[in-house]
Parts: structure tokens; C-alpha cells; sequence
């Protein structure tokens, strides 16, 4: 079983993909879920990323890298208040 999430006449939703076809279904893959008798070419519907996440993280180097040896901006440092 192949979950997927696609988009087909303007509506998002999850589907399940059976060969070259998709069935659409009824909830999500992390709740409970019927599938429905909707079922279309695959080449019909535009695939979409599995899943929105909530938050989203970016983990990436400390400002202090990109200044190098000196301070950072001012505009950054604040204005010494806190």
C-alpha cells in the first residue's frame, strides 16, 4: 500500500496508488481512513508533498561564523537594553 497526497480539481487530499491509478480516501494515513470509490489515472492528479509539517526547524552555523573575528552588527546586537 502506497499512500501519496494529491490534488485533483482544485482539492487536496490524501489516496492510496493501486499500479498506474490512485483511490482517494476518506481521512489520513494517521487517523482512521475509508476508502472511497473515487479512483483516477494517476496521470490525472498532480502528487504533492506527503505531509505539511506543523513546525519547521532550520538548524544551520551560529551568526558568530559569518562575522568572523568581530562582533556582529549593531542592527543585531541589540541596543544593550536587555
Amino acid at each position: 500500500m502506497k499512500w501519496c497526497r494529491v490534488r485533483s480539481a482544485g482539492k487536496e487530499t490524501f489516496a492510496i496508488r493501486e499500479g498506474d491509478d490512485i483511490v482517494e480516501v476518506d481521512g489520513s494515513p494517521f487517523t482512521e481512513y475509508t476508502m472511497t470509490r473515487r479512483r483516477q489515472p494517476l496521470a490525472a492528479v498532480q502528487l504533492l508533498v506527503p505531509v505539511i509539517p506543523p513546525n519547521f526547524y532550520a538548524v544551520g552555523p551560529t551568526p558568530s561564523s559569518r562575522w568572523g573575528p568581530s562582533s556582529p552588527p549593531a542592527s543585531i546586537r541589540g541596543n544593550g537594553t536587555s
